[in-house]
């Protein structure tokens, strides 16, 4: 699993069903292409999350839109010598 993922369900007033926020924190670059693709550790993170969800009964078997929130970590500044 990743390093943190936090999950919140809002509550919005009427029938609609809640939407469920997975929110990884700062990745690599890497790692956010390849879950954009729908490959790599981030997307497996992903799917043991909702496994969880629906084992805790936050979510049940039917279609619920899923809002997944990734920020892509800056690269490092390259210190230059003699500017």
């Amino acid at each position: 699993m990743a390093e943190q993922s936090t999950t919140t369900a809002a509550r919005p007033s009427g029938g609609e069903p809640e939407p469920v926020l997975i929110d990884f924190g700062k990745q690599k670059r890497g790692k956010v292409k390849k879950l954009r693709k729908g490959k790599g550790g981030l997307v497996d993170d992903v799917h043991a999350v909702i496994a969880d969800l629906r084992e805790a009964g936050t979510i049940d078997g039917k279609a619920q839109p899923v809002i997944v929130v990734v920020e892509r970590k800056s690269k490092k500044a390259k210190f230059k010598f003699g500017l």
